[in-house]
């Protein structure tokens, strides 16, 4: 199971290898519009779906046009696409959505055909497939990728999280908006505006318009000799932990009641509402850091914490509190001869069992006093404790509710 589960990653990564270099390749800069730049459509497409026979662009030029670049490799893609007939539907006379794919007809076909998830939420927005025109005008890596026009010119090339009707109403009414940039292609750079004859030291900003986001990074510059640390638009709480994952490897998954938050307001640290592109663009920041110290990771980290901390005002440090949990400890075998595991997955120790359970969701976290490193469990789908112990008791092993002293990152205000 686990050999097969390996080999379908790897195919998996193969396939969007495959997506992103179609897309990457020989980009003629020339052609690469940008915000505010006029739009020239192309002269035909290939259009399959929708109630179009053929794009009359010149007769949408009043109307909000939405270039929604996607493939089938995308999760995300194709999770946001009832959103954006919702969108269609409810503001036909002011917008028009169109899915845009490198991919061809027959795998068009096959996927619109195939997909019930789509066919449930009743998706019909026009697709234009086999495309390169409208990729060499709006390049990316990364998909979704956004690009909005109105009235012949550019006017944003955002995420798809900044596709709503609030924004799309704005912008009519206005004639443009301010939406988050997306440019895979952006680099980060803190010391443009720096002493010139500054050579190391640490810097940090607010969200960087156009520059990708980017976890914290430890590399060595092969040409200064400098370790070079950088963060690019992300959280303050999310590059703390970053650091910290360096510092002290996670065991466990970071679930919300394993940080103890002891500031005014966390809402500033982490999104917690899944808000995306537009509460980094408030929160967000970039930090880097240029130093000769040749030192471990481990002790970079550290160094980077402690920047983290003096800028922001925090310290955060691991401690302990009460929580309600999910105990799993040792128990008599018990043998059931009518337990069938379909589509089981293995994990190997106890530490698999625990990321199992706190991985659906549906519990709290884990206490592990099984502590068994080397036993192989085979374990299936589970709806609640019950079901997941009676496939755990055939190993001696069970799960129970409980409350116990456990293991939180704090986060405090100096």
């Amino acid at each position: 199971m686990k050999t097969k589960i390996i080999a379908t990653l790897i195919f998996v990564l193969a396939l969007l290898q495959m997506s992103y270099s179609q897309n990457s390749l020989d980009i003629d800069r020339s052609k690469v519009l940008s915000v505010g730049s006029d739009f020239t459509p192309p002269a035909s497409v290939a259009l399959m779906r929708g109630d179009f026979k053929q794009i009359d662009w010149k007769g949408l030029e009043n109307k909000v046009i939405i270039l929604d670049f996607f493939d089938t490799f995308c999760g995300t893609c194709i999770s946001s696409m009832p959103k954006l007939q919702e969108l269609q539907n409810k503001l036909a006379d002011k917008i028009q959505i169109f899915n845009i794919t490198w991919q061809d007809r027959p795998t068009m076909d096959k996927f619109f055909n195939e997909n019930e998830y789509l066919k449930e939420h009743k998706v019909n927005l026009p697709v234009i497939y086999d495309d390169k025109e409208l990729f060499s005008l709006f390049p990316h890596i990364g998909k979704p990728h956004v690009a909005i026009v109105y009235k012949g010119k550019v006017k944003a090339i955002t995420f798809h999280r900044s596709i709503n009707e609030e924004n799309l109403l704005a912008l009519i009414q206005k004639g443009s908006i301010d939406l988050p940039l997306k440019d895979d292609f952006g680099k980060g750079d803190l010391q443009s505006s720096s002493d010139s004859k500054v050579i190391a030291g640490t810097w940090i900003s607010r969200y960087q318009d156009g520059v990708p986001v980017q976890g914290l990074q430890i590399k060595r510059d092969s040409i200064s000799g400098q370790n070079v640390s950088t963060v690019y638009n992300r959280s303050i709480f999310i590059s703390i932990i970053n650091a910290w994952s360096i510092i002290k490897p996670p065991t466990y998954l970071r679930l919300p009641q394993r940080v103890d938050w002891k500031v005014r307001d966390s809402s500033i640290y982490h999104d917690f509402n899944k808000q995306g592109e537009e509460w980094i663009r408030k929160y967000g920041i970039c930090y880097e850091r240029r130093d000769f110290n040749h030192v471990s990771d481990s002790v970079q980290a550290r160094a980077i914490l402690n920047d983290l901390h003096s800028f922001f005002g925090l310290k955060t440090y691991y401690s302990t509190k009460m929580m309600d949990c999910i105990i799993v400890e040792p128990c008599a075998v018990k043998e059931n001869p009518n337990l069938k595991i379909t589509n089981g997955y293995k994990v190997t120790g106890s530490s698999g069992i625990r990321l199992m359970i706190e991985w659906s969701g549906k519990f709290p976290p884990v206490l592990d006093k099984l502590k068994s490193k080397e036993i192989l469990y085979t374990l299936g789908s589970f709806k609640n404790l019950e079901e997941l112990n009676q496939q755990l008791e055939v190993y001696g092993v069970k799960a129970k509710y409980g409350r116990e002293e456990m293991e939180v990152l704090v986060v405090e205000e100096n």
